[in-house]
């Protein structure tokens, strides 16, 4: 029962720290990021290269994963969706570029997973086959991908016989929703940023660049998202391609039932959702025995996302339309 409520609270810090930059980018364009996980495998890559590779401790990829993450949020923007605001883009076309950076971003991580597979000779990464099959009654369609897989679980220090990645993990998503929400509510950033993505023209009237406030809210977020990624696979076995796809459920329930609200309401949004993802399915799996529940565990924060949008009578996009 440890080991089970250690990984929901590592998992909740987790999407907490992928929740805070997911909701500040929609807070910024009023457009939920598709892309917010796809940052993470880059984190991935950084902790196994520095661990497996070269014998350094994994904790030693985290700067070099912030500095990515900051560096890849702001080309991103820069890039793509600047240009976009400029043109006075609405929040669907935002959405469709964001969605259009998970599906860039996962394939040059394919091909990063693939060229370090080959480097190695299978020592970083070991590939898996996924099938998937879908019947119809009437004809069957068959799909084979491949995926690479990663788990640095082992390489982790202990303290006491608690593996470090457990504290660090509560450390950074107290840390950064504690921080986050002293910067946007008591500094003057925040002030700036909230009058910005209020009225952006008004905001430059009176002296405000809203450009410069989006750049450094997507440099938070890509940060968020690769520190996570690096943080991943020292508690879960992960695959660079994968686990980005399968976060984007519970991210996407965390966001809707925090409300896109203060940074403190993405923590404790982000835990909800890891009770009812991890918590209760364990508990009926392992003292019940009942083993075919983890099959439907990714429904989970589908049935969350449903039952929120029922509730509320649409997403929160849809109210400034």
């Amino acid at each position: 029962m440890i080991p089970l409520l250690a990984a929901v609270v590592v998992y909740g810090c987790l999407l907490t720290l992928l929740n805070l930059g997911f909701t500040l980018i929609y807070r910024v364009h009023d457009a939920p990021n598709f892309g917010q996980t796809a940052p993470m495998g880059f984190g991935m890559l950084i902790t196994l290269v520095l661990s497996k590779g070269f014998g350094f401790s994994p904790y030693l990829g985290f700067p070099l994963a912030l500095l990515l993450g900051g560096g890849l949020g702001s080309l991103l923007y820069l890039s793509s969706i600047r240009p976009l605001v400029r043109r006075g883009a609405s929040a669907l076309r935002l959405s469709i570029a964001m969605l259009a950076h998970q599906i860039i971003l996962l394939g040059l991580l394919g091909i990063l997973s693939w060229w370090l597979w080959r480097a190695s000779h299978g020592l970083l990464l070991y590939p898996g086959l996924a099938h998937r099959i879908w019947d119809t009654g009437i004809t069957s369609l068959q799909s084979v991908f491949y995926h690479y897989r990663l788990c640095l679980k082992g390489v982790d220090h202990r303290i006491c016989g608690v593996a470090l990645a457990f504290p660090v993990a509560l450390l950074l998503a107290l840390g950064s929703a504690i921080i986050l929400d002293w910067m946007f509510r008591r500094s003057d950033v925040g002030i700036a940023l909230r009058a910005a993505s209020e009225n952006p023209e008004l905001a430059m009237v009176v002296g405000l660049n809203p450009y410069r406030l989006q750049v450094l809210v997507w440099t938070l977020a890509g940060c968020l998202s690769t520190l996570a990624g690096a943080l991943y696979p020292l508690w879960f076995c992960s695959s660079p391609t994968l686990t980005p796809l399968r976060f984007v459920n519970p991210l996407l329930a965390a966001g809707l039932l925090s409300g896109f609200g203060p940074p403190l309401s993405a923590l404790i949004s982000s835990f909800t959702v890891s009770v009812l993802e991890l918590l209760i399915p364990g508990i009926l799996f392992h003292p019940l025995g009942v083993s075919w529940i983890g099959e439907y565990v990714p429904l989970i924060p589908i049935f969350i996302i449903a039952v929120i949008l029922l509730r509320s009578r649409g997403l929160p996009i849809g109210e400034g339309e």
